[in-house]
């Protein structure tokens, strides 16, 4: 649908005047009462047959299903494990709830889906107040969409779960021969009833299931006469081959235990990813054998036990690092607000620990190091990011702990250790750059858009024993910088801390990090390269500034928003042991993204005078491509570029017309 056809029909309708003539216009219907498909005729219409309410609501529908953008955002809530499935499950319950928090948390995923960085004003983090508003409708429907699809599936969950009762019972307690095809029949059921349970992820009826498919299996282990499976088999059953009438030989038998075989193969869940330390797929032992790309390196081929070790968790209790929760809550409730619920160890608590690629993911952050370049954290959304980058703050709290302590933890690592002494990998090799600076106890800075500071206080005080570091939000603002820094003869926050400095973890929002830099350095500053850092201002106290701090690790969440002004992070590089940059947002917008993220991880080859030309001559290459070609491709090109939401297997010209 054209942007010129729906500013025409909306000025159209605001120009009628009166309310009444704006119904009647709204109203109108075509000259031709046939049936039309819709998006014809929106695209056919003139400047004066526009189309009624009706088939405008029609077309539009009509396009969002060709996007499949229902199903999008489905994926969105059931990767953050915030759809109505994954609550429930979480709260052991088969209440239905209602649950604004779910729906506020992933307004801003779905929004930068639908409109990437359209969603914002200009450069800036902040989103658009209509993007805003839109998210927060499409989140509310797709949420009561999901809410209608599980209520459909507890309903089918009760009637498939009747059904294999009465089949079982029928079997178990019949004098008479029954067929191949009844038991079949029964294993077909429990299949299915399997099938449904494991979908909605309904607590209440994982144990019935469990029951049935022991049954089924003690069932068939009984028919086949093997022994060693029949003693493999925990659950009863009556059943045996004298009492099924059509398996007269032993050829019989073995088709049956086939056909069951495939059967419970076709309705088996999908395995958990996270679960194995070494895949069964053969395709994915490839990759974990080193000839694949899971963007860690010999990391692929550890076992969890190894990743523990070499973290240095292997030694503590639960192996989790000692400032870690063991423990969280259903309903995110932590320790730091509801210290009673964990005091014991209660039923309603779920056990919290980070999965093998999770110990992975740090593993390989903690070898990059101290090499002077930056890390990129990648993973979708869904896969916990936000745990690794929880992990990496602790272990280097666990490091510095154990060195002031006069401990070594780890293979190699002494009071003297430089950071590249930390972590070797199997063959004893070092990482290839080797730096002098020794472990220190700094601070840990988290950047992050405005609306995500909340949730990442809220993870925060979920995964961090109660109290065991400090967490300060940093503003910008005139007042609450002087209760951070703190004024003659009045201490601020940051002077007033609990822990040392390793153990204080500020949260700022991107918004106020640009604004800090902004106050701090020059940033009209002439005669500089696009990657080289901007001279401070002059009369500035950068010891009430965070560019006055040193860190130990930075963590850019959402970095992909500072691709076009990203002097801020660059400047925080010569600051900090660790930069993380952290995104789950592709990013194809222009030649510049690639170059800028370069920049921003410290790169050295993206920061000479050579990249900035083949930057500049990619740049007018794209331009005069662009201009080359038809306005039709032109809206293709645009559609894909910023939007990203068309499916790429749609014939093109149905995407343009769209």
């Amino acid at each position: 649908m054209h942007e010129k056809t729906i500013s025409s029909y909306i000025s159209s309708y605001k120009n009628q005047g009166t309310p009444e003539k704006r119904l009647a216009f709204a109203v109108n219907q075509p000259r031709n009462d046939k049936a039309i498909e819709a998006r014809a005729a929106i695209e056919n219409m003139d400047s004066d047959g526009f189309l009624g309410r009706g088939h405008w609501y029609r077309g539009i529908t009509r396009l969002w299903r060709e996007a499949r953008l229902n199903s999008k955002v489905d994926s969105l809530f059931i990767s953050a494990s915030l759809d109505p499935s994954s609550i429930m499950s979480a709260m052991r319950s088969r209440e239905i709830v209602e649950c604004t928090y779910a729906i506020d948390r992933m307004k801003s995923p779905v929004a930068e889906m639908l409109f990437d960085k359209d969603a914002y004003v200009g450069d800036t983090a902040m989103m658009k107040s209509q993007v805003w508003k839109f998210a927060a409708v499409v989140c509310y429907k797709a949420w009561q969409r999901m809410r209608t699809q599980v209520k459909r599936s507890l309903n089918k969950i009760d009637d498939l779960e009747q059904q294999t009762n009465d089949v079982i019972e029928q079997l178990e307690t019949t004098t008479e021969p029954f067929s191949k095809a009844q038991l079949l029949k029964a294993s077909r059921l429990v299949g299915h009833y399997r099938s449904a349970v494991q979908m909605s992820r309904d607590v209440h009826s994982l144990q019935n299931v469990d029951k049935k498919l022991d049954w089924l299996k003690a069932a068939m282990a009984r028919i086949s006469g093997d022994k060693k499976r029949i003693a493999a088999t925990s659950g009863v059953s009556k059943i045996t081959r004298k009492m099924v009438s059509d398996l007269a030989t032993d050829a019989d038998v073995q088709a049956l235990l086939a056909e069951y075989e495939t059967m419970m193969e076709e309705s088996a869940p999908e395995a958990d990813p996270q679960a194995p330390n070494r895949p069964a797929d053969p395709e994915m032992k490839s990759v974990y054998a080193g000839m694949g790309d899971l963007g860690v390196g010999h990391q692929s081929r550890m076992s969890t036990e190894e990743l523990q070790r070499q973290l240095g968790i292997a030694q503590y209790p639960k192996k989790a690092f000692p400032v870690f929760m063991t423990k969280r809550h259903p309903e995110f409730k932590t320790a730091w607000t509801h210290p009673k619920l964990f005091e014991t160890d209660s039923p309603d608590l779920e056990d919290l620990a980070l999965k093998w690629h999770q110990l992975g993911g740090i593993h390989a952050m903690v070898q990059l190091g101290f090499s002077g370049k930056g890390t990129l954290l990648t993973d979708g959304v869904g896969i916990g990011k936000t745990a690794q980058l929880m992990g990496l703050m602790a272990f280097m709290m666990t490091q510095i702990q154990q060195k002031e302590e006069g401990k070594a933890t780890l293979q190699g690592v002494s009071l003297s250790a430089t950071w590249a002494d930390v972590v070797t990998d199997p063959s004893g090799r070092q990482p290839a750059v080797r730096t002098q600076r020794p472990l220190r106890s700094l601070p840990h800075l988290i950047v992050v858009p405005p609306n995500l500071v909340p949730q990442w206080n809220s993870e925060l005080r979920t995964w961090y024993i109660a109290h065991g570091v400090d967490i300060l939000e940093y503003s910008t603002n005139e007042q609450k910088r002087e209760v951070f820094w703190g004024s003659p003869g009045k201490p601020g926050v940051w002077d007033e801390c609990l822990h040392k400095p390793h153990h204080r973890i500020i949260i700022c929002s991107h918004s106020s990090l640009k604004t800090e830099y902004q106050r701090c350095f020059d940033v009209t500053a002439e005669g500089l390269e696009a990657w080289q850092r901007r001279p401070m201002r002059k009369n500035i106290d950068i010891n009430t500034s965070l560019f006055g701090l040193n860190f130990s690790t930075v963590t850019v969440d959402e970095a992909h928003l500072f691709r076009n002004q990203y002097h801020p992070v660059l400047s925080l590089h010569s600051l900090t042991d660790i930069m993380c940059l952290a995104t789950a947002t592709p990013l194809q917008t222009s030649p510049s993204d690639l170059f800028n993220f370069g920049r921003m991880l410290c790169l050295p080859k993206f920061q000479t005078r050579e990249t900035d030309e083949l930057e500049r001559e990619m740049k007018r290459a794209l331009a005069k491509a662009i201009k080359d070609i038809s306005p039709e491709q032109r809206a293709m090109y645009a559609e894909r570029l910023i939007r990203g939401v068309t499916d790429e297997k749609n014939d093109p010209t149905q995407q343009y017309n769209a």
